[in-house]
């Protein structure tokens, strides 16, 4: 478990200094699919935080099934927007930022598990 950390902790300060050194432009096309994706990103990082403190270890595979779908509704829902000619990024923005939020409050309001 210590050398997953480890590599876990390497690879993001790796991306870190590589998204420094490295200057990257990005399309502003794909900045509302950015959104989209860091904020499901947050959202199931604090899902799964709270699926493991509340002592629910084998259902991994509902954490991957959450940001799929997250991913492909919102995707779908900004290129929908786009081919329409519509903003509709906002659509998804806010129910995902309200997900983020109630999964971060969760964090502070679910009590551990404890192993006897």
């Amino acid at each position: 478990m210590v050398i997953f950390w480890t590599l876990t902790i390497v690879l993001v300060m790796l991306g870190f200094f590589t998204g420094y050194l490295i200057p990257m432009t990005i399309p502003a096309g794909i900045f509302p699919y950015l959104t989209i994706l860091f904020l499901s990103l947050l959202d199931t990082l604090f899902y799964s935080i709270r699926f493991v403190l509340d002592g629910a270890h084998s259902g991994g595979w509902r954490i991957v099934l959450r940001l799929m779908f997250e991913l492909v509704f919102g995707s779908f829902i900004i290129f929908f927007g786009d081919q329409s000619g519509l903003d509709l990024y906002l659509v998804a923005v806010i129910p995902l930022g309200a997900s983020v939020f109630f999964s971060f409050q969760a964090l502070f309001t679910t009590k551990p598990q404890t192993t006897s």
